[in-house]
């Protein structure tokens, strides 16, 4: 055998070798990991006392939003939640009626704000931080509002507009009947359209638990919908939770 072919064959046997006595690499699986961080305030870590926080919406630049449902008050602090103000007086002035239930802020502007109010059954908006507010005459509705989300700015034609969506579901009746209701808001806030959310093709509603708006909304006007169905629609659909685009 020429010796080029020898030395190669030997080479070769022990790069098998070596390779059988490398063990095996495994990827780490990752591990979720929590951090403590601190919370704001000096006094037993309270910033506002008594308070019961039961909504929360955070905008840009520090500016942050809370509800507090067990008082009926609104709060607002430009200071990423270290100092609050109360604003309900200015809620109340407008003709709300509290608590309030739900509330969001737009993620691109952190002085245009939402809030459900008045059982649920009207929508309070504020262009200015929660200073001026405007009713925007919530229609009737089939359930509780248990969704709110707000848009960016997008641009339709040649003017601007922004969304706002709610969310409705009557939970334990066993049937399908929850809605998703959009307003367009431009220089003025048009009429609420139903947006007729279906999981089974063959039946309109599902009670909704959770929205949101795309955050590419601007380009693709995508909602997303977590939405759930009773017993009242086609088996293949019946009394599981889906997500809904």
């Amino acid at each position: 055998m020429n010796r080029y072919l020898v030395r190669a064959a030997a080479a070769l046997s022990f790069f098998s070798v070596f390779l059988t006595l490398v063990p095996p690499v495994q990827a780490q699986v990752p591990v979720l990991e929590w951090t403590e961080v601190d919370v704001p305030g000096d006094n037993d870590f309270t910033v506002v006392s008594p308070s019961e926080v039961t909504g929360i919406a955070a905008g840009r630049n520090g500016l942050v939003y809370a509800i507090d449902g067990e008082y009926g008050l609104v709060y607002r602090s430009l200071e990423y939640g270290l100092d609050w103000e109360d604003i309900t007086k200015y809620l109340e002035s407008a003709g709300a009626t509290l608590p309030a239930t739900f509330i969001a802020v737009a993620p691109d502007n952190e002085g245009i704000v939402a809030v459900v109010t008045d059982g649920g059954t009207a929508l309070y908006v504020s262009l200015d931080g929660g200073h001026e507010w405007e009713d925007v005459h919530l229609p009737a509705l089939s359930g509780d509002v248990t969704a709110l989300a707000m848009s960016s700015l997008y641009v339709y034609g040649d003017r601007e507009y922004r969304d706002i969506a709610v969310g409705t579901a009557s939970w334990g009746d066993g049937l399908s009947d929850g809605q998703v209701l959009l307003l367009q808001g431009g220089c003025t806030w048009a009429g609420w359209r139903d947006q007729e959310i279906r999981v089974d093709p063959l039946l309109v509603g599902a009670d909704v638990s959770a929205l949101s708006f795309s955050s590419s909304y601007t380009r693709d006007h995508t909602l997303v919908v977590v939405a759930s169905t009773g017993s009242d629609v086609d088996a293949a659909w019946a009394n599981r939770t889906w997500l809904v685009l």
